[in-house]
């Protein structure tokens, strides 16, 4: 990220790693670094705005949760402001209890009602995915339109596409994903993950900035696994709504299985269900999931080619690198800049490449063990959270400094 004093505004860029060049989204650049002059005035006021508590989902803990703590340095204050409890979001993501779900859903509306006065006090205010999760975008109309507050808007999936749960799919007709464009437009800056949710956003609104997703390499992420224990095993981790991806390695795992009985550990939140001889389920756990990640040696992310997919950031890859795993992942998405150099993983479409990926990985310890270092050292220096604390809260300075132009 580099950038300049301009007298017209302000402009992000961010170079991808392996991309080649940078995607620039506006017309102008500002510099990161605050001056002096600037932290000794009265610290900006933020809210962030999102659907759940702290801690509790990972898309936020990833997003901007990680930043926090460098907010007061940065020269900002903030208060967190959440629609669910965590209580409420487990009874969401659970089958049936559909009344319950709907007086939850109406306890959410009342509570966003009663913090409306407290966000919009807010110099800036920032919504992860939306202010509420049914319904057409009214709160996002009243602070960035009625009260003129500066917004940062950030997603980092394709969400203006028709998905929802199976859980949930009687609130499917009320979701009303096609606010994800109109929030876009009444945003002062969008905030994404990946090129592809850049290029969707940058058709609604000039001014983006592309944040690819962290993890926290110093404090959380912050161990390499040991390529050399035994037994040696194959990892996957992510939530119910993204197992379906493992079924595309089904036939290639049941393959590895069968030549070198090397067990299938899964990390989620549901237990899968697949048809192979040694597979273990992880729930999972925020307590223990830097150790349970550190239970195998190879890190593996299937995916399709799908418009969904293409939303995704690559932070299953992101994870697994950031602890000196192998990791073999689809070319879709961010995976396909985030591994762009084969030094940091393996890029596979085909069954026989996966198969082939597979069985180079599992037949060298020297190898996993020089890409683990490798990948370790590429998250670090642009995947990490340390490393995109300026540009992040830069989108934030950049919307409060258009608000005033």
């Amino acid at each position: 990220m580099a950038g300049s004093l301009s007298a017209k505004g302000i402009c992000l860029a961010y170079t991808l790693p392996g991309a080649g060049r940078a995607y620039v989204f506006g017309q102008q650049l500002l510099s990161l670094q605050p001056t002096s002059a600037f932290l000794s005035q009265r610290r900006i006021h933020i809210a962030f705005v999102a659907p759940s508590p702290r801690g509790v989902s990972p898309g936020q803990r990833f997003r901007f949760e990680m930043y926090l703590p460098a907010a007061a340095e940065a020269g900002f204050e903030y208060r967190e402001y959440s629609f669910y409890t965590q209580a409420d979001r487990r009874v969401l993501y659970a089958p049936g209890h559909t009344l319950r779900k709907v007086w939850i859903m109406l306890k959410g509306f009342g509570r966003r009602l009663a913090q409306l006065p407290a966000i919009v006090r807010a110099d800036v205010v920032y919504v992860y995915l939306e202010m509420a999760p049914l319904g057409p975008p009214v709160f996002e109309w009243l602070v960035s339109r009625l009260f003129r507050k500066p917004l940062v808007y950030d997603f980092d999936d394709a969400i203006w596409l028709e998905t929802v749960s199976d859980y949930n799919r009687h609130f499917k007709w009320i979701k009303w994903q096609r606010k994800v464009p109109v929030i876009c437009r009444w945003a002062t800056v969008v905030t994404v993950g990946n090129q592809y949710l850049a290029q969707y956003a940058n058709q609604h609104n000039e001014h983006v900035a592309l944040i690819p997703t962290v993890v926290d390499t110093e404090h959380y992420h912050n161990r390499l696994v040991d390529q050399q224990q035994t037994p040696l095993r194959i990892g996957w981790t992510g939530t119910f709504s993204t197992l379906p991806y493992l079924e595309v390695v089904v036939p290639v795992l049941q393959s590895i299985q069968e030549k070198y009985g090397i067990e299938l550990v899964v990390i989620a939140d549901k237990a899968p269900n697949l048809p192979l001889p040694y597979l273990r389920y992880v729930p999972w756990n925020k307590a223990s999931e830097i150790e349970d990640l550190l239970s195998f040696q190879i890190g593996i992310m299937p995916l399709d080619d799908g418009p969904v997919a293409q939303g995704k950031c690559g932070f299953k890859a992101i994870q697994y690198m950031s602890l000196g795993m192998a990791t073999i992942a689809s070319p879709v998405g961010v995976n396909s800049s985030l591994l762009a150099d084969d030094r940091h993983g393996l890029l596979v479409s085909t069954t026989a490449e996966w198969m082939a990926a597979l069985e180079l990985l599992i037949t060298n310890d020297a190898l996993r063990q020089q890409m683990g270092i490798a990948a370790r050292q590429h998250i670090v220096d642009h995947f990490s959270a340390q490393s995109q604390t300026l540009p992040f809260y830069n989108a934030i300075r950049q919307a409060l400094s258009l608000s005033k132009n």
